[in-house]
């Protein structure tokens, strides 16, 4: 069976999990398709990248990459990753780990909200990386799981907005790094802020690059916070420099 056959079959029960309201399983299953399709995608550039060290004399022995560097491998080869979509699959990557190993600490909500961001990112994974469309991709019959989960993430957006401008001081330029929606962080006392979506506790600070605000999960060792963006601009310059001096000999 392919990559993408063990992809679709793992979404698929995902979803037929969630209709059932087995959480826990969706979550695991998600997970699983999310590693899977990842995969599919590196072992389009070449089938070998899928291996954990790829310079091994007996490759097809060697694991594979696991779900938490496969985003970066992905990027170093091209892929384009936002920020807060490898947050999303970081961070239910871990919740899979705490299922298997652990009792589970997230609330019922709260899976329920980054299980909808990682059916957004699959959407628009398969759709531009894959070149596959969703609603072909799955069964007809869990269309309408499918609406209501992503029914049910517009809503509870909807909710966090709400809350966010009950708070007040609401952040009105910057998206989420974590969730990535706009209109939910929230500023408080002693340079730290809030998401009501993704129920993240942040740090604001003025990007060293550009000096303007910038909010993220957790600042550097210097206390820095950086806009990704920033940050990205710096590494395409340096890549840029790099190929230059690399004709230059």
């Amino acid at each position: 069976m392919s990559l993408l056959d063990s992809a679709r079959n793992f979404l698929i029960e995902s979803l037929e999990d969630y209709q059932k309201g087995k959480l826990a399983f969706s979550i695991l299953h998600a997970v699983t398709a999310t590693e899977l399709l990842l995969k599919e995608r590196l072992s389009r550039i070449h089938p070998n990248l899928i291996y954990r060290k790829i310079d091994s004399p007996h490759l097809t022995r060697e694991h594979t990459v696991g779900l938490q560097e496969l985003p970066q491998r992905l990027i170093n080869f091209g892929v384009s990753l936002k920020a807060m979509e490898i947050n999303v699959i970081r961070n239910v990557s871990e919740w899979r780990h705490e299922i298997v190993h652990h009792m589970p600490t997230y609330s019922h909500q709260h899976a329920t909200n980054n299980l909808g961001l990682l059916y957004d990112f699959l959407l628009r994974f398969l759709e531009n990386e894959l070149q596959l469309e969703f609603r072909k991709f799955i069964p007809k019959s869990l269309f309408k799981t499918v609406g209501g989960l992503l029914k049910e993430w517009g809503n509870v957006k909807k909710e966090a907005k709400q809350k966010a401008l009950e708070e007040g001081n609401v952040v009105q330029f910057q998206e989420c790094p974590i969730c990535g929606v706009l209109g939910t962080i929230c500023s408080r006392v002693d340079k730290k802020a809030f998401c009501h979506l993704c129920e993240s506790d942040l740090e604001v600070g003025e990007c060293p690059i550009c000096h303007k605000q910038a909010i993220d999960i957790n600042s550097d060792f210097e206390g820095n916070i950086y806009h990704w963006s920033c940050l990205d601009d710096i590494g395409q310059h340096y890549v840029e420099m790099w190929r230059e001096a690399q004709l230059d000999k």
